[in-house]
């Protein structure tokens, strides 16, 4: 703060950090802190996320020094009022920006284990998972408010909307019976069960 306020006023204002974030956590923040700073704690205005703050009215360039290598080990506890942590251990990993959209691809490298990536709830245990094979698990209740399309991406719904659910032909009924339950697939359009004793029935013709 010191350095903000005696700097001259000709040229622009950087702090760098590791990450921004890194620069809110351990810079911004403890200055923000009136328990810490007393009333200078007010001249330090900043936004979480934003990549300018202002010290003593200054206006101040936030940068993050880190590139993400290819093989990256990121462990930062989360800001922006969220819980738990944001952590990227050994994988590949990149942001990237498509039209405008960014996206976050995964990649597992060999010896990293067979979890790229997935989300925990407050208890820290694992709701949804993206496994090595790219396979998505779900192990927590799944909402859907709008259709439904299996065995394509395209949605095929007759005109319809709203929430209805779509089916396409299975590739190849199944041929051999289920354990502790039963299949539910579409051959040649006619919705079909077959269940753990090998009996199939046709729920709905084509």
């Amino acid at each position: 703060m010191i350095f903000v306020e005696q700097a001259s006023t000709s040229g622009q204002l950087v702090m760098i950090g590791k990450t921004r974030d890194s620069v809110y956590r351990n810079a911004l923040q403890p200055l923000m802190n009136p328990e810490i700073f007393e009333d200078l704690a007010l001249q330090v205005d900043y936004n979480p996320g934003a990549p300018t703050a202002r010290i003593f009215g200054r206006l101040i360039q936030l940068h993050g020094a880190l590139r993400v290598p290819e093989d990256c080990v990121i462990d930062s506890a989360c800001s922006h009022g969220l819980s738990g942590q944001d952590v990227w251990r050994g994988c590949r990993c990149r942001a990237e920006c498509h039209l405008g959209q960014p996206s976050v691809v995964f990649d597992v490298p060999v010896g990293y284990g067979d979890q790229p990536g997935h989300t925990k709830d407050s208890g820290g245990n694992a709701r949804f998972e993206v496994n090595a094979s790219g396979n998505s698990v779900h192990r927590a209740t799944v909402f859907f408010t709008s259709a439904l399309q299996l065995g394509s991406t395209s949605a095929d719904l007759g005109g319809s909307s709203g929430v209805v659910i779509s089916i396409k032909n299975a590739t190849m009924a199944p041929t051999t019976n289920p354990t502790g339950g039963g299949i539910l697939y579409v051959e040649s359009g006619a919705l079909k069960y077959r269940g753990s004793s090998g009996t199939v029935s046709v729920i709905a013709p084509a």
